[in-house]
Order: C-alpha cells, then sequence, then structure tokens
C-alpha cells in the first residue's frame, strides 16, 4: 500500500512540475498572436460567401459549433462549442459581399479574443477563402496550449475544412 502511495505522490508531483513549467513558459509567451489559413473550394464565391454570412446555420455544418444564437440580426451573435460550456459572442464588424468579411469574437468570460478577416478570392476552380487571425490570449496556461498543442491557425483551418466538405456536400445534393 505504502509503495502504491509513493506511485500516486510521484505521479501528482510530476503533473504539478509540467503544469509549472507549462505557466512559466506560457508567461513568456506574447500575448498577441497572428495566423493564416487558406483553402480552394469548388464553388463560387458568392456561394461560398453566402455559406459564411449565414452564422445562425453554421451548426449544420462546422463541426466544432454547438450553437449559434441571434443577439442582433445580421450582427452579433452568441455561439457555444460543442462538448463546451464556453460561451463566445461574434459581431460582424465589416462586409463586402461577396469577398470579406470580418468578425471579432470574444471568448465570453474567458482568456481569448479573436479578429478574423476573411478573404474570398475567385479563382478559374472556385474560389479561394483565406482567414488571417489576429488574437490576444490572457492567461499563460492558454497561451502555452494554444502556441505548443493546438496551434494559433488551428480553429481557422477547422473551420475551412468545414467548409470545403459543406460545399462539397451541397454540390453532390444539388446534382451535376
Amino acid at each position: 500500500m505504502k509503495r502504491f502511495l509513493w506511485i500516486i505522490g510521484g505521479v501528482a508531483g510530476l503533473a504539478a512540475i509540467l503544469v509549472v513549467i507549462a505557466l512559466i513558459i506560457g508567461s513568456q509567451i506574447p500575448r498577441e498572436h497572428e495566423a493564416t489559413a487558406s483553402i480552394v473550394i469548388a464553388s463560387p464565391p458568392q456561394a461560398v460567401w453566402d455559406e459564411i454570412t449565414d452564422i445562425e446555420r453554421h451548426p449544420e455544418w462546422r463541426s466544432q459549433l454547438q450553437t449559434v444564437k441571434t443577439v442582433t440580426p445580421g450582427q452579433k451573435y452568441q455561439l457555444t462549442v460543442l462538448g463546451s460550456s464556453a460561451l463566445f459572442e461574434l459581431e460582424v464588424v465589416e462586409s463586402e459581399p461577396p469577398r470579406r468579411a470580418v468578425w471579432l469574437t470574444r471568448d465570453i468570460g474567458g482568456p481569448m479574443n479573436v479578429r478574423w478577416r476573411i478573404d474570398i478570392e475567385p479563382r478559374d476552380e472556385g474560389c479561394a477563402v483565406t482567414i488571417r487571425e489576429s488574437g490576444t490570449t490572457d492567461h499563460p496556461w492558454f497561451r502555452f496550449v494554444l502556441k505548443h498543442l493546438i496551434g494559433y491557425e488551428s480553429f481557422a483551418r477547422a473551420f475551412l475544412a468545414d467548409l470545403r466538405a459543406h460545399a462539397l456536400n451541397r454540390q453532390a445534393a444539388d446534382g451535376p
């Protein structure tokens, strides 16, 4: 029994040391970050624009999003993430159909705020969608996790992958 307690104590001690190291490293990471992610989608720019800007329907195709509640139609929304109680506020601050949208997303009560500039550029094969993210993360733990475990561009890449899959599903459903 003593040996078991020593093992449990050792594991707990090691975990505590790792958390402290992550906090120290995180405190050295700048609060601000920038990231870019792009994808080419075989759909016309207007169709992609319509999907991106119909925020109320995002839970139908965004794998990480659970619900969207409209606060101000066309301007402010509350989002909940799948498997989380985190609440985000998304505000549309710029809209230039069908080529550019700018969103501010605030983590209500949380450590992160993000600005996404979404650009849609026509291409022969459809359009290129680029997300330029600039954000701030207050807590050192989350800065460490975001930079070293998740990756700054991970949320934008997930959004773009879901958008491409949704566009392909719509094309398949609409037929040739």
